[in-house]
């Protein structure tokens, strides 16, 4: 039995420990020499409006100290965090390595373990669509190596587990086409729980899925309701659910531009970053002017962003060529709903390289249902050009964190 299913996914094992290496190698170069991936002295936004090191600080992983825009979060990652948590105190006790240091590591390679599963379940779908090897393998790469799931992986913060629970979604629904069950019902309590905002995925999918059926709306959804509703109260959340106060807090975030500024934003600060590291400035701050930050701005690498276009190209033409697979409806439906909530709302657009964890992982599923419509005598020219993709988004996010660590090296240098 166990034979049987390590041959079933023998290559899904290979690629999470690929990545799972890989993560763990450029993460154990920065703790070796600075803390600005996890301790920033508390403070918000050093690195790109993440806010790592306060997040770390109020230790929101094991805490209960969840707000109303990530009602269930503590609660569910928790289950593992807490253990992390323990055995970092235990071993500082033991050891005499500080025990932020130790809680440091056990949560980016929790962070690590979460992102390799990602990317492994979207290595396990496009594997579905039978494309040439070298194409497959590019595309992941390109994923593996992409801005947001590089940064989301190292950095200590909320993301990466809201893009986990969108994913498995996404490949609950492929795993149970044509079949209606209760399953998705209960895989959109973490898509809530964890990021209240992504339970449009599951409205979306009842929309695919039964169209005009709408007692299957009602069913379902209130199968959903009355699940969530158990988990709420099980977990005494029910406080949490004061969403008018959380619209009220997060105004001041959204941003009120001409629509010639917004546009710029969306490709510039939004769409850009989802696979290439965005324009960035390093500022001080401080009475004294001795700290920096990193923060984004709108000058980016001009080759880059041609090659970043050429990719929407293709992705819209995924769309076209491919309008009645529901994978790619919901894909083309996460970009065009953080299109809508970052960029035409306008929330944290200034900053919104952060909210392409959400959506990145589409774009690459959009990309590889395009290269499967191509034909076998066209395919070498398609893997010259993502070949160089490739090449590029290594150059581009390498040059980025180089950046980064050597910020933390000059600012949060590790004692």
């Amino acid at each position: 039995m166990i034979r049987k299913i390590y041959m079933k996914y023998k290559e899904e094992l290979i690629i999470f420990l690929i990545v799972a290496t890989i993560y763990t190698l450029i993460s154990g170069i920065f703790f070796y020499k600075t803390t600005i991936l996890y301790e920033t002295k508390n403070t918000f936004d050093v690195i790109l409006d993440s806010d790592s090191g306060v997040l770390f600080e109020r230790n929101i992983f094991v805490e209960n100290k969840d707000n109303n825009k990530h009602i269930l979060f503590s609660k569910i990652v928790s289950i593992i965090a807490y253990p992390i948590f323990v055995i970092s105190q235990f071993l500082s006790s033991k050891i005499g390595i500080r025990v932020d240091y130790l809680y440091g590591i056990g949560l980016t390679l929790l962070q690590i373990a979460v992102s390799s599963i990602s990317i492994t379940l979207i290595f396990s779908y496009l594997k579905s669509l039978k494309l040439n090897k070298t194409t497959l393998y590019t595309i992941m790469g390109i994923f593996l190596f992409s801005f947001p799931q590089l940064f989301m992986s190292l950095s200590i913060e909320r993301f990466i587990y809201a893009q986990l629970s969108i994913i498995l979604f996404i490949y609950l629904v492929y795993k149970n086409k044509n079949k209606e069950n209760y399953l998705l019902d209960l895989a959109a309590i973490p898509l809530f729980g964890i990021t209240v905002s992504n339970i449009y995925i599951y409205v979306l999918n009842l929309i695919i899925k039964y169209k005009t059926q709408f007692k299957k709306y009602i069913k379902h959804l209130t199968v959903f309701a009355l699940t969530s509703y158990i988990a709420i109260i099980t977990t005494n959340s029910i406080s949490l659910l004061n969403t008018v106060t959380g619209i009220k807090d997060n105004t001041p975030y959204v941003f009120n531009g001409t629509w010639i500024e917004k546009i710029k934003m969306i490709l510039f600060r939004l769409l850009y970053p989802s696979i290439y590291f965005p324009g960035n400035e390093i500022t001080t701050y401080g009475v004294n002017g001795i700290n920096y930050k990193m923060m984004q701005t709108d000058n980016i690498n001009i080759i880059y962003f041609v090659m970043f276009m050429i990719i929407l190209c293709l992705c819209i033409a995924s769309i076209i060529i491919n309008r009645k697979d529901d994978i790619v409806k919901l894909s083309a439906g996460i970009i065009l709903f953080n299109i809508f909530m970052h960029g035409i709302v306008g929330f944290n657009l200034i900053n919104a390289n952060i909210m392409t964890i959400h959506f990145g992982f589409a774009i690459i599923i959009l990309l590889a249902h395009f290269c499967k419509n191509i034909k076998s005598e066209n395919i070498k020219s398609v893997n010259l050009f993502l070949i160089i993709v490739l090449t590029t988004v290594i150059l581009s996010n390498g040059q980025g964190f180089i950046k980064i660590f050597n910020l933390g090296v000059q600012m949060l240098p590790r004692l």
